[in-house]
């Protein structure tokens, strides 16, 4: 039996039967040389047919398909900010698809077709992004941060974060630091000479004097 609502219309589902058909002539017939040759065309066109009228259901629905996106997004977003990622517990497909009143078949394809990832991969650069905006948190060490966003340790976090991009957290909290105090410099100082205190100097020298204490500040136990 094929289910309509997955091919799409009456035609899919007679060229699905008709590729059917053509395999099990051949399998009637008695065996010769052609035979493998032939069933094996027949199941080949019969998967290329079933991977089209796949994808159709989503090329038809693509507005509809953008709102079922932006919902999977904000209901994973949530589950992240909920704290059930510090028990280890990660969102399955399984109940995305329940929230969303989707099969996890259906859910699993519509994701892929739409993004070119898996849950998993998905769900793994939301938890990146979340975990960048943490970092930017002063309040927020590099051990705080895996912890809440559910890794095993920090070092599983530190070498996940460095794969994906090309830093370590603790180099990327640094960054971000260095990015906004030269924001601040640029926004409300034009000299090229910065006070701390009774100290004068010129803006390099100063803020190497700042990167050594916020690294002592990042590198300190949590």
């Amino acid at each position: 039996e094929i289910s309509c609502s997955l091919v799409g219309s009456e035609m899919c589902i007679e060229t699905v039967t008709e590729c059917i058909r053509n395999i099990e002539e051949e399998l009637r017939h008695a065996i010769d040389r052609h035979s493998k040759t032939l069933i094996s065309r027949h199941i080949e066109l019969l998967l290329d047919y079933c991977a089209r009228f796949n994808e159709r259901q989503f090329i038809t629905r693509c507005e509809a398909n953008k709102i079922i996106l932006h919902k999977i997004h904000s209901l994973l977003n949530g589950y992240i900010l909920s704290g059930r990622l510090e028990s280890g517990a990660m969102p399955t497909e399984e109940y995305c698809a329940d929230a969303l009143h989707l099969s996890p078949c259906y859910f699993r394809d519509l994701l892929k077709f739409e993004t070119g990832k898996s849950m998993h991969e998905y769900f793994q650069l939301m938890r990146l992004d979340m975990a960048k905006k943490m970092l930017r948190n002063k309040d927020y060490t590099v051990g705080m941060t895996a912890r809440k966003l559910g890794y095993a340790n920090s070092q599983h976090f530190t070498c996940l974060f460095k794969k994906i991009t090309g830093m370590t957290p603790t180099e990327y909290k640094y960054a971000q630091i260095k990015k906004d105090y030269l924001a601040g410099i640029g926004t409300k100082q034009t000299p090229q000479t910065v006070k701390s205190h009774e100290y004068t100097a010129n803006i390099p020298e100063y803020f190497k004097i700042l990167q050594t204490k916020c690294l002592y500040r990042l590198l300190s136990p949590t």
